[in-house]
């Protein structure tokens, strides 16, 4: 779902699938500011289909100084390949964005440091605000729990907590995740609140 200045664009097609890209005047360019980097584009990933709406509306308004703000950046799991077949997506989606007249793109976390290194102009928000937020919405305190030992390299540091982490055991043709041992530090998990906490969860 695309938002420009929290105004929600709505999503409507031609009969054959065609893209129907309308601003409202009254709703959208009323509320445009003429201060650089005051105007943005919020991007809440659905699917792919919503990058080109994206760089058909950053093109028509370039003149308005646009920003991007991707609380999650899509293709980032796809950020390194291990073998010949395997496609760079994360590197393509950069050079899309890249291609693009924002005058900044920030996101919530970046999964790794290669996106940062890909999407020019890049910022990246601290997400210890919302980890924080969801710790203090649990009943009882949680114990925390990251999902692999990247995860708990990045947010252990931010959360200076006794915790536990998991060790995947991934099938890297098909992405699948076989198994996931608990490495608990001592910490014994039973009949406890768990947080988990990592940036791409599925």
């Amino acid at each position: 779902m695309l938002y420009l200045n929290d105004v929600i664009l709505e999503e409507k097609s031609f009969p054959d699938g065609t893209p129907m890209i309308k601003l409202d005047p009254a709703a959208l360019y009323d509320n445009l500011n003429l201060t650089l980097g005051k105007n943005r584009i919020m991007w809440k990933y659905d699917h792919d289909g919503e990058l080109f709406r994206l760089a058909c509306i950053a093109n028509h308004l370039k003149e308005w100084k646009l920003t991007l703000y991707m609380p999650y950046i899509p293709n980032a799991r796809q950020d390194r390949v291990k073998n010949r077949e395997d496609v760079f997506t994360l590197k393509t989606f950069a050079e899309c964005i890249n291609s693009m007249p924002f005058q900044s793109v920030t996101s919530l976390d970046t999964h790794s440091s290669v996106a940062p290194a890909l999407i020019n102009n890049f910022c990246e928000e601290d997400p210890l605000y919302y980890i924080i937020k969801a710790y203090e919405m649990c009943s009882e305190t949680p114990v925390m729990f990251y999902p692999d030992s990247g995860a708990a390299k990045r947010y252990s540091d931010m959360m200076k907590m006794p915790y536990a982490y998991g060790i995947k055991n991934r099938d890297w043709q098909t992405g699948e995740i076989k198994s996931l041992t608990v490495a608990d530090n001592g910490i014994d998990l039973k009949d406890k609140t768990v947080l988990i906490v990592d940036d791409i969860c599925s």
